[in-house]
């Protein structure tokens, strides 16, 4: 009986169109979009509630700032920072703290400022580099508050495994 029920809902909504195909919308132009110079977004640094999406200037005059990027407005701001450790290559949005989080790789030291600028901060990780651990991939975890990462590859072979971090 529920088998027959969902196969009539499914046909119901086929031939309503509610299950119509999904297409991508294009939100700005390459022309409308500004220009940001050497900056790395990550889906990871995605403030959700507010729809702002943030970088680390890499350029010489700005070096250590933050660039965010407002996608429902195409509004770009520079956010002024110090005490910028260098080379931080992942990035991760802190919606608790209103912060962004970010490491060089793996269970590198972890830094945090926030999202309205300030100090670089060392919040965790651990001491010295992780060689073990490039490309892995970053998130956000909502149950424990803290970011985390899975996977990776050093010394000539992948990981699969999963690392978190209090913050």
């Amino acid at each position: 009986m529920l088998r027959t029920l969902s196969l009539l809902a499914l046909i119901f909504m086929l031939v309503s169109g509610r299950l119509a195909a999904q297409t991508w919308e294009r939100l700005f132009s390459e022309a409308q979009m500004p220009v940001i110079g050497t900056a790395d977004f990550h889906e990871t640094a995605f403030d959700h509630q507010r729809g702002v999406v943030y970088s680390i200037s890499k350029a010489a005059a700005t070096n250590g700032y933050l660039i965010s990027f407002n996608i429902n407005t195409g509004i770009v701001n520079y956010v002024t920072t110090s005490s910028y450790p260098g080379m931080l290559n992942v990035l991760v949005h802190d919606p608790v703290k209103r912060r962004i989080l970010a490491w060089i790789a793996g269970r590198d030291p972890v830094y945090a400022v926030s999202d309205t600028g300030g100090a670089w901060v060392r919040v965790g990780g651990n001491d010295g580099r992780d060689f073990e651990s490039f490309g892995a991939a970053s998130y956000w975890n909502p149950l424990t508050s803290g970011p985390g990462f899975f996977s990776g590859y050093g010394y000539f072979s992948t990981k699969n495994w999963v690392y978190e971090v209090d913050s």
